[in-house]
């Protein structure tokens, strides 16, 4: 048996002799542990003074010129082949390391897939975080309103609302009529938008009216000032204006009625046709002298009573208290514009006024419902002068709606 063995060991060293090597091999047997593991070698290039030296066997054969041991283990002469033809290092090892790097780049791979479809989904619609347009809101049911950028036809009926091409803009009419005992023609309306601005009015303003009629401005409000002066108008919230004009009108309708407002810098060009117009409420109340005195509305439904005339005896000031009623439930506005004529000819004008729990001087409304009394009082300017009565006395008091508005009147009133 070691014969056979020595003698496969010199066929292959002749084999590295006749390929061309130069320097004598030493084939040991290297243990992968502390126990013994046959078939595993290690080649070795020795120094060329060195002799050429085979051991084999376990660790305890692998001196230099040892007895050859266990030489069952070298029976696989395949295994004597692989390990005479490749000095490699243990396979063990490298698979371990290759293992590794390919589990670790396998987990950057699913990393980086994971983070790219997140992204795709988070950016599927890149709209879906973007807020929308604001837009107006919409009309109420009552509401005439036409399309955007088109002139209105108000069909005779109020609010009428014209909106911008953009539909970031809205002027809406709200009231045309004589107002009260001035005699002259008044339009109400107000201003919408989406956006924070300045408004103001620069040019138009004229109406006509389906006798032929040509009215000019003769006084024009926003808010609370000149309507040439830029005034702020906040998004979503309205700014009222007023157009009054240079006479009154006799016709029930206006065929046309437009505007040029100036939105931050854009003009709107508002246009409205077929307005109607309310008639102010003309009868009288004969008082005869004597109190209480009680005006009904032409329908018949609500009636004003003026219970008091005087007041001097407590502030100096000419005063007139009423009690309004309703057979059914409405919002009542008192606004400025009260007026009285004594019976010496002398001319009150009203100062403040009050209706339910609210006080003011301009507009001011309050709720009148079925079978209960409303209290209104207006307090004049002082006046040096003491009437024994009033020849009349005009209220700018009317059912806060559209058209008509009243304007109740008493003659005759006594002064107490």
């Amino acid at each position: 048996m070691s014969i056979r063995i020595r003698r496969r060991w010199v066929i292959a060293i002749g084999c590295l002799i006749i390929s061309g090597c130069t320097e004598k091999t030493i084939i040991r047997e290297v243990p992968a542990s502390s126990a013994p593991e046959a078939g595993v070698l290690d080649v070795v290039i020795p120094d060329s003074s060195s002799p050429l030296t085979l051991t084999t066997g376990n660790s305890s054969n692998m001196v230099a010129g040892g007895t050859d041991t266990d030489s069952g283990q070298l029976e696989d002469p395949q295994t004597d082949t692989d390990s005479n033809m490749v000095p490699v290092e243990p396979d063990t090892d490298t698979d371990t390391d290759t293992d590794t790097d390919t589990d670790t780049d396998t987990d950057t791979d699913t990393d980086t897939d994971t983070d790219t479809d997140t992204d795709t989904e988070q950016l599927e619609d890149p709209l879906e975080n973007t807020a929308e347009t604001p837009q107006l809101q919409d009309p109420t049911d009552e509401a005439v309103n036409g399309e955007p950028g088109a002139g209105v036809d108000c069909e005779n009926t109020l609010p009428c609302r014209w909106t911008s091409d953009d539909s970031q803009f809205s002027v809406t009419v709200t009231n045309a009529d004589n107002f009260a005992s001035r005699d002259r023609l008044q339009l109400n309306y107000s201003l919408s938008t989406v956006h924070d601005t300045q408004v103001s009015v620069t040019g138009g303003g004229q109406a006509l009216d389906d006798a032929g009629m040509q009215f000019q401005p003769n006084e024009q409000r926003l808010g609370t000032g000149v309507s040439g002066n830029a005034q702020t108008l906040l998004a979503g919230s309205t700014l009222n204006g007023v157009v009054i004009f240079n006479q009154g009108s006799e016709s029930t309708r206006l065929t046309e009625w437009s505007v040029t407002i100036l939105d931050g810098g854009v003009a709107r060009l508002p246009s409205f046709t077929n307005i109607p117009v309310g008639t102010v409420t003309s009868a009288y109340a004969d008082c005869e002298l004597a109190l209480p005195c009680v005006w009904l509305t032409p329908a018949g439904n609500v009636s004003i009573t003026l219970t008091a005339a005087g007041g001097y005896t407590i502030n100096n000031r000419l005063s007139t208290n009423f009690t309004v009623e309703s057979t059914t439930a409405i919002s009542v506005a008192l606004d400025a514009g009260a007026s009285a004529i004594g019976s010496a000819g002398t001319y009150f004008t009203g100062r403040t006024h009050s209706l339910g729990a609210y006080t003011g001087s301009g507009k001011i409304t309050s709720q009148a419902n079925s079978g209960y009394g409303l209290s209104g009082v207006v307090n004049y300017y002082r006046n040096s002068n003491v009437p024994v009565a009033l020849d009349e006395l005009s209220l700018i008091l009317y059912q806060d709606s559209p058209v008509p508005r009243w304007n109740p009147k008493f003659i005759n009133v006594p002064v107490q």
